[in-house]
């Protein structure tokens, strides 16, 4: 308990921005724990001087040699670079945790948020954002937790794989079809399904963050519900709109006139039958159907206003 509780700290020193504290904490967590490879890699994104970086970096390789991110960074600080990931020092010029300072709130890993953010910024559309961001937390420590990263278009989740490169399951907010929380003694599981029937589920997430995004989804299927629902009545409206405003101003509920049948030959010509007028329906019976449609909202008021008076003008 007392290994969990210090790391906390320290990613609550990160996300203040108290790069200092955080060093202190994770020093004392390494000398405890040598085995501590989340500690090694975050004291690394914290560290004062590339050369510290290195080492610690080098620390998390011996214990996960098939780590490729901590490869990585450790390549780009060799090179004089800093990692795009990375977190950066009080000062630095680089992206520091302030930057994703409103990502952090929640019990977030920075170093896991920072890779998440920078990795997913990518493939962002235009007009498309960021808004939250979740991090798996499993009981067996790891360096590249998967994520949920939510934007204003759609929901993705980024599973990171042991040798390099990223996982992308992504849909947009009108392809979800239903969201489920479901929460243990050690975290929740969150389950999104959608309209294809994929079940997308992503265990061990800290309860809080996983609220957020059940609750996030359950904005967003109310939304998406709200959408359609005004849809399905513009295209009915617009079907009425189409029958009703077409038709004779006499019987606008008329059915249409059937075609004529086609000419006999002269020889077998018959005699045409006399022409009558079609009965004209009963106005009060046109008024009563009218009103009918503007009940279910299937014309306007405006409609059937000049419909009522089209109709009386000619009683």
């Amino acid at each position: 308990m007392k290994q969990q509780v210090t790391f906390a700290q320290a990613i609550e020193a990160a996300n203040r921005g108290d790069a200092a504290a955080a060093r202190d904490i994770l020093k004392q967590l390494v000398s405890e724990d040598p085995q501590h490879s989340r500690a090694w890699m975050l004291l690394a994104e914290v560290a004062k001087t590339p050369e510290y970086a290195i080492n610690c970096l080098g620390k998390v390789l011996v214990l996960e040699p098939e780590n490729a991110l901590a490869r990585e960074r450790q390549a780009q600080l060799r090179a004089g670079q800093r990692p795009s990931g990375a977190l950066a020092p009080s000062g630095s010029s680089a992206p520091s945790v302030n930057a994703l300072q409103r990502f952090l709130g929640e019990q977030q890993d920075p170093a896991a948020v920072q890779h998440a953010y920078t990795t997913v910024s990518q493939i962002l559309t235009p007009g498309e954002e960021i808004h939250y961001i979740a991090v798996q937390s499993r009981p067996v420590l790891t360096i590249s937790p998967d994520c949920i990263v939510l934007t204003n278009k759609r929901f993705i989740i980024y599973r990171t794989k042991l040798l390099g490169g990223a996982d992308f399951d992504d849909y947009i907010w009108r392809d979800l079809r239903d969201a489920k929380l479901k929460e243990g003694m050690i975290g929740a599981t969150i389950t999104m399904k959608v309209v294809t029937g994929q079940v997308l589920t992503l265990e061990y997430l800290p309860k809080v963050q996983a609220r957020r995004i059940y609750q996030a989804a359950q904005a967003m299927e109310e939304h998406v519900r709200e959408e359609r629902r005004q849809r399905e009545m513009e295209e009915r409206r617009a079907g009425a709109q189409n029958i009703v405003l077409s038709s004779p101003l006499t019987n606008p509920l008329a059915p249409p006139v059937p075609p004529a049948p086609p000419a006999l030959p002269p020889a077998l010509a018959l005699p045409e039958p006399p022409i009558t007028q079609p009965a004209t329906e009963d106005p009060v019976e046109t008024l009563k159907k009218l009103k009918t449609l503007l009940t279910a909202e299937l014309i306007s008021q405006s409609e059937y206003d000049a419909k009522k008076v089209e109709i009386l003008a000619r009683m």
